[in-house]
């Protein structure tokens, strides 16, 4: 919950960083608070080389590490780096401000001539978002190391390989077992699974990371596994990773984005002859830290006409507009939770509404920043200039001041 001056302070930002207050906006706000803290690795540091350079210390009851020089912010130690302890959308919106207004991005060296499965689910999820990461070098975000940390624990190649079947753990440091998660909607799958053999895999530290080219040579794409079942029939393995807590029940859906990557992989992918694929979600949660597989939803998608002409299309306007360079953008189109959860959240400048056209490359005319008064509520025990109002103070320590 902000304060009414932090609470100032966030609006002054949004209005620097440009949005133009609508249906939308209002929305997009109270999804980013949830999400905020999902972003905290883009302000992660690397781990001091000299243990002197750091301390342990206590905030607000949990145990992190102080940083010398660094005021107002403590961090955790997390996948080799440090990490803010606390994040909050006026962390967020300060940084991405910040990285605006000093444009602080860095521009991808070379643009490849083909079109990868993920290319098409990202304009399928979102256009704008698929011109960020084609053109700048992103930071990983929470979510994507928690996809990356499950995608190498080889959950289905262990649950084939293992001599304990369906009793494989779920988790980093939970005692749930795989069997747990077989219901009467995905039974079929696994008991496909058990009986099929693995002819490829695309993830992990040090496996394979072939990529399959088609005949054009013009699409790419690295599905999570191969197989090939008992009637000798190829097939495709896609697996997504998504956060839900085992105290929320969500209807079952699967995203289009999700699906299109998959179709690709039918039709993309000459190398063997594919049949069919399934797209697996797994939905995890957090015991004490530890993350742990709590249910599993599966679809299987048939490679019929239906999906060849749903994957003809997505691929010729991906084309185009790669092509042309431009495409409309219709601002009514934005959806607040997937602006706010976005990996390209940081560097986007649609999200504001301001913007019609979108191009690619993405333009840096869209990471303009705007002026805006500095409150005068705040003046009295802020400093307002540019150099020092967004500076070493830290956000959450406004009401401190």
């Amino acid at each position: 919950m902000l304060s009414e001056r932090q609470i100032l302070f966030r609006d002054y930002l949004i209005k620097k960083i440009g949005f133009i207050e609508d249906t939308f906006f209002s929305v997009y706000l109270e999804k980013l608070s949830f999400a905020a803290p999902n972003f905290r690795y883009l302000e992660s540091i690397p781990i001091p080389s000299s243990p002197e350079l750091y301390k342990t210390v206590e905030d607000f009851g949990i145990s992190a590490y102080a940083v010398e020089g660094i005021e107002n912010r403590t961090y955790k130690m997390k996948n080799g780096l440090f990490v803010p302890s606390r994040y909050n959308i006026i962390d967020f919106l300060n940084y991405e401000y910040k990285v605006k207004k000093n444009s602080q991005i860095k521009i991808k060296d070379a643009f490849t001539n083909y079109i990868s499965a993920t290319d098409l689910a990202n304009y399928t999820y979102c256009p704008v978002s698929f011109s960020i990461s084609k053109t700048f070098d992103l930071k990983k975000i929470e979510s994507a190391y928690n996809g990356t940390d499950l995608h190498e624990s080889h959950r289905l190649i262990n649950f084939i390989s293992s001599e304990r079947g369906r009793n494989q753990g779920v988790g980093t440091g939970s005692s749930g077992l795989i069997g747990t998660l077989i219901k009467p909607e995905n039974e079929l799958f696994f008991n496909e699974i058990e009986r099929s053999t693995v002819i490829y895999q695309g993830h992990g530290k040090a496996e394979q990371k072939k990529y399959f080219k088609s005949f054009k040579g013009d699409y790419v794409g690295q599905p999570d596994y191969i197989l090939q079942n008992s009637s000798k029939d190829f097939f495709v393995v896609e697996e997504k990773f998504q956060y839900q807590s085992t105290q929320v029940e969500k209807e079952r859906y699967f995203h289009n984005n999700h699906i299109n990557q998959l179709i690709s992989y039918l039709y993309g992918i000459n190398d063997y002859n594919i049949k069919y694929g399934y797209l697996v979600y797994w939905k995890f949660d957090f015991d004490y830290g530890d993350r742990y597989i709590h249910s599993c939803q599966v679809v299987r998608i048939e490679k019929n006409e239906i999906a060849r002409n749903q994957i003809i299309a997505v691929y010729s306007k991906l084309k185009n507009f790669i092509n042309n360079k431009v495409e409309g953008f219709d601002i009514t189109n934005r959806n607040p939770s997937k602006c706010a959860n976005c990996v390209s959240n940081l560097l986007c400048g649609h999200k504001t509404g301001r913007f019609s056209t979108l191009k690619y490359p993405y333009s840096t005319e869209y990471l303009k920043t705007h002026y805006a008064e500095f409150p005068k509520e705040l003046k009295k025990d802020y400093i307002p200039d540019e150099q020092n109002e967004l500076g070493s103070k830290s956000i959450n320590e406004l009401d401190a001041l």
